[in-house]
């Protein structure tokens, strides 16, 4: 039951992000949404119109709305390039500001988490903190949720914000070129076997290997440490 339960959560994510490729690209072809239209916007918008995304984009994170959202609105609006630069810093002020949030609003809350039930894992996070939130970006980008979850635990913020940066630097330059590809492309064939869209995946697929097997080291050091520690105790 609980297999079938987590490959209806899957098929039915697929389901959504199909259906709004075809939404998006439907509204490019018909007109509907003009790319003239969105260059007049920003033009009218005029010096306010990157730090308003920026800004709209970093409150919209802590408030957890999907990030992808706004990063394939910049790649329409100001380009695959500067849409991705612009994203980019956006999630960044994001995330930040999340974890930073987080962190101050439970620090009593942390502190007892930290001695008791979190204790073996921030152990691991003390070594391991960068590679963790890298991991971590691979796979959720910049789910809201983990921005609060690392803020309870002892990684520090500049491990948290390096593993950002290099985690979702990759992911933001593809998600924003699958965006532009998604507008321009002759047919859906063209962009679902476009080399951005696959390299976003096998990241994030990577991503995922990599983090099960660190966490799977890191148990097996533990039970080492553990076998040999009662060694001693018997000698």
């Amino acid at each position: 039951m609980r297999f079938v339960r987590q490959h209806a959560k899957t098929a039915a994510k697929i389901i959504v992000v199909l259906a709004i490729v075809f939404a998006v690209r439907y509204a490019f072809m018909s007109g509907i949404i003009d790319r003239t239209d969105l260059q007049r916007m920003l033009d009218r918008a005029g010096l306010l119109a990157v730090p308003g995304f920026i800004l709209m984009m970093a409150a919209a994170i802590m408030v957890f709305v999907p990030a992808w959202i706004f990063i394939g609105s910049a790649s329409i609006a100001f380009g695959a390039r500067w849409g991705a630069v612009y994203s980019m810093l956006g999630a960044l002020v994001g995330t930040s500001a999340a974890f930073l949030l987080g962190r101050y609003l439970a620090s009593d809350f942390a502190e007892r988490q930290r001695q008791r039930r979190l204790r073996h894992i921030n152990e691991w996070l003390d070594a391991n903190g960068i590679v963790l939130t890298l991991c971590a970006r691979l796979v959720f980008y910049c789910h809201s949720a983990f921005n609060y979850a690392a803020s309870v635990t002892s990684v520090t913020f500049r491990d948290y914000a390096i593993g950002t940066f290099v985690g979702l630097l990759p992911g933001i330059i593809l998600f924003s070129s699958v965006f532009d590809v998604l507008v321009r492309a002759d047919s859906l064939v063209d962009l679902l076997t476009h080399p951005a869209l696959i390299l976003l995946w096998s990241l994030r697929i990577g991503g995922g290997m990599l983090f099960s097997l660190l966490v799977k080291r890191s148990s097996e050091r533990k039970r080492a440490e553990r076998g040999y520690l009662l060694g001693i105790h018997k000698q």
